[in-house]
């Protein structure tokens, strides 16, 4: 080996710790990049040269430029990213959900409620004064419109989860469609993996997108041996090699909202999504929010059929002259106990009775319910049948209320004659609260509950008496007692107890959704510390990193220089 070959070793070592200087410039300039990895130049000698009697060195080159990376560590972060998104979106909306009855804090629905028990008590001390009624249609009001708010509000947080989930559909495939990108170029800077090097900037925009997709989603990423990366869903791919296989929603009913579903559009099929952003807005909105919609119409609903069945079995100061049902069937020749009523009747009977006001001659016709599933069962033309057959007979062939089915499938019984009116009494069947026949509320939930329209034209139709006599008040008392009556949770709750359950939940829930989240903000940041640690640039290294490499870029300049002079001192020398 000569001097002419010493000028290749300092050539070799100008080129490698130029390159190891960029490598740390590109260090420097990127240590406020979150996405971005450090690198590291792996420096390697040259093969020796063999003289015989010892191997010479001839230089140094750059084997590898080195991303410092663990990506086990690196498995870890996306997983605890995607439950953070998970529990940091089911936060949101518990959280919603909490300020949805906080804002009900100064007439909240227990308060109502309370207050219309208290109406119903005031209601059998003085059933003939006007103003208690006036008062009890009020706080029945009240009630209503705080059942319809909870409702609306419920519905419209559920719908904006909806809307979220589609914007987050739209955004994973977006992340998918750049993963896709990426790979592809990958397998062209890498040479499909035959040892060229590593596309280091490139894996870094990867791995940023990857992490993003975790926060919408919880998925299971594997390289491939060309440096391509696959991402699967549940055992789906997502993502193989260059090709994203896009994700779309359709809708379905569910509660009279529609509904995204989560689909693969190539061929439709579900997607199981688990963990994320995405994972939690679909746990909130089918889960949480569904859970409390349904309870909150539950109450509802149960307080207006138990109230309901009360107040048609009652008088109020006015008898009925003629009563549409607020309700219809699917048909009248439908079983009535699956005629798509919404409270369902059972096997039992009713009376209807008849009053002549001139004489106060009362006649009773008990009109049978047959749901026992033996024979034919009651249908709504079957009722209309057996009352007006039962009160012609009773009257002598010609009686002077009847019954008919109109065209929409609703039930009409109405007088033909001003001497007499009607009402009803002991109904077993629940067949007159179910078909809304002299009812005290309307609807079937917690958004169509409303006070009855017929009561507040009428206010001396409220139902406080069971026989119609001067100061009777049987039945308020019957209504007022389902304060205290348990009627949820098979016999073990009243409805205040009911309703302070489903705010407890809602409490309880809250509470722990929110330090969830804030455990696992506190296992994201010690990973991504952790990474920091090893992946990140620390300026003070990279300092001393760039000393020494410019060292090293001065020292082979004067190397070069001496072998320079040396074959001078030579030349000159001959």
């Amino acid at each position: 080996m000569g001097l002419f070959s010493s000028f290749n070793v300092g050539r070799l070592a100008l080129a490698a710790q130029q390159t190891a200087l960029q490598v740390t410039g590109q260090n420097i300039a990127n240590a406020n990049n979150e996405a971005y990895t450090r690198q590291r130049v792996i420096m390697q000698t040259t093969p020796s040269m063999n003289l015989g009697y010892a191997h010479l060195g001839t230089g140094v080159r750059v084997a590898e430029i080195q991303r410092i990376i663990n990506e086990s560590l690196e498995g870890r972060i996306d997983a605890a990213t995607s439950s953070r998104g998970d529990l940091q979106a089911q936060q949101e909306i518990l959280a919603r959900i909490e300020a949805i009855f906080n804002e009900l804090s100064d007439t909240d629905l227990s308060s109502a409620l309370s207050e219309f028990f208290d109406s119903l008590e005031a209601l059998a001390t003085n059933p003939e004064d006007a103003s208690t009624r006036l008062e009890l249609l009020a706080k029945a009001d009240s009630v209503c419109e705080s059942f319809r708010y909870l409702a609306t509000q419920l519905n419209a947080t559920r719908q904006n989860a909806n809307d979220s989930v589609k914007l987050a559909v739209s955004e994973v495939n977006r992340i998918l469609g750049e993963i896709a990108d990426l790979n592809e170029q990958i397998l062209v800077a890498e040479g499909g993996g035959v040892g060229i090097g590593k596309a280091n900037d490139l894996r870094d925009q990867r791995g940023a997108l990857l992490r993003e997709l975790s926060t919408f989603m919880e998925v299971h990423a594997v390289e491939a041996s060309d440096g391509t990366l696959n991402i699967l869903a549940g055992g789906e791919f997502l993502v193989f090699a260059g090709s994203a296989f896009t994700l779309m929603t359709s809708e379905r009913a569910d509660r009279g909202a529609l509904i995204s579903t989560v689909e693969f559009e190539l061929n439709g099929a579900d997607v199981k999504i688990r963990g994320g952003r995405l994972g939690g807005l679909i746990t909130a909105r089918d889960g949480i929010l569904t859970e409390f919609i349904d309870d909150i119409g539950t109450l509802a609903g149960t307080l207006m059929n138990k109230v309901n069945k009360l107040h048609s079995e009652g008088q109020g100061l006015d008898r009925l002259s003629s009563v549409t049902s607020a309700e219809k069937v699917s048909g009248p020749l439908d079983v009535l106990n699956a005629a798509g009523l919404h409270f369902t009747p059972v096997n039992g009977s009713f009376n209807i009775d008849v009053y002549n006001e001139n004489t106060g001659e009362k006649t009773t016709v008990n009109i049978a319910v047959d749901l026992d599933g033996i024979g034919s069962d009651s249908t709504l033309q079957s009722i209309v049948d057996d009352i007006n057959a039962q009160l012609n007979a009773a009257f002598g062939g010609s009686s002077p209320v009847s019954a008919e089915a109109t065209i929409t499938n609703r039930l009409v019984i109405s007088s033909n004659s001003d001497n007499y009116t009607f009402a009803f009494s002991e109904d077993t069947s629940g067949l007159l609260a179910a078909m809304g026949m002299n009812t005290f509320f309307t609807g079937h939930d917690a958004l169509s509950i409303q006070v009855n329209q017929v009561l507040h034209d009428n206010p001396d139709l409220v139902a406080a008496s069971l026989t119609g006599a001067p100061g009777g008040n049987a039945n308020a008392l019957r209504m007022a007692g389902l304060r205290n009556e348990k009627v949820f949770d098979n016999g073990g709750a009243t409805v205040a107890d009911f309703y302070q359950g489903v705010v407890g939940s809602m409490a309880v829930q809250s509470a722990s959704a929110q330090d969830r989240v804030d455990n696992q903000e506190l296992l994201v940041t010690s990973l991504l510390n952790e990474r920091q640690r090893i992946s990140g640039v620390n300026l003070d290294e990279e300092t001393i990193n760039l000393i020494a490499y410019q060292r090293a870029y001065q020292a082979a300049a004067k190397f070069i220089s001496i072998i320079d002079s040396l074959l001078e001192t030579l030349i000159n020398a001959t």
